[in-house]
């Protein structure tokens, strides 16, 4: 199971969450969305362009015991459309990893999205016919008896969505703070200060 470990570091302001903190259920009710979901996702992305820095995060919701887990990373180079994306490659890879060694994996499992992306909904939608290679390996998985629906809310517009765009902001900043590919070349290998040192073309 992934680790939550408590935060280190300054206290930052704390968020309000007047309006946007009502029960899953009610929630649920009021989105209209079917009851008979296995696991909800509310993810976020954060990103600009393919040459920058992106990050995501996302809170996942087992229906069998209401479990919650929270999901977050980065990259060094990704758009924020793949980021918006990543929310849900992330834990639907260990969720179907789950599955499959649990022998459930040709079993229909329901996925319910909530996002605030209308680029992840159109990804999902059975009308795309542009999807990038993230989107296509999550749409994909409907041929493995998991089927991912992506339902949009407005940004901010619940509580689990603004955990997770903090999550998503959070961990861009922090990769942004440590340029690992840099400092791996220059300080762990003598005589290199860039990666074109290493193993060099003649």
């Amino acid at each position: 199971m992934p680790s939550q470990r408590p935060s280190k570091g300054r206290k930052k302001k704390k968020a309000k969450l007047e309006g946007k903190n009502e029960s899953l259920d009610k929630l649920m009710q009021a989105l209209e969305l079917p009851d008979d979901w296995d696991l909800l996702l509310v993810g976020d992305g954060s990103g600009h362009t393919w040459q920058m820095h992106c990050g995501w995060g996302c809170v996942s919701v087992r229906r069998k015991d209401m479990s919650r887990e929270v999901w977050h990373g980065a990259m060094n180079y990704g758009s924020v459309n793949l980021a918006e994306l990543m929310a849900y490659m992330q834990p639907m890879s260990w969720f179907y990893r789950e599955l499959c060694e649990a022998g459930q994996w040709n079993k229909l499992y329901k996925v319910q999205i909530l996002t605030d992306s209308t680029y992840v909904v159109n990804q999902l939608s059975d009308r795309c016919h542009t999807r990038s290679l993230a989107g296509e390996l999550l749409y994909s998985l409907k041929h493995r008896g998991v089927l991912c629906q992506a339902s949009y809310i407005p940004r901010d517009s619940i509580g689990l969505n603004m955990v997770a765009d903090i999550l998503s902001k959070e961990s861009r900043k922090t990769l942004q703070a440590s340029p690992i590919a840099e400092e791996t070349t220059s300080s762990r290998f003598e005589g290199c200060d860039s990666i074109y040192a290493v193993n060099p073309f003649d």
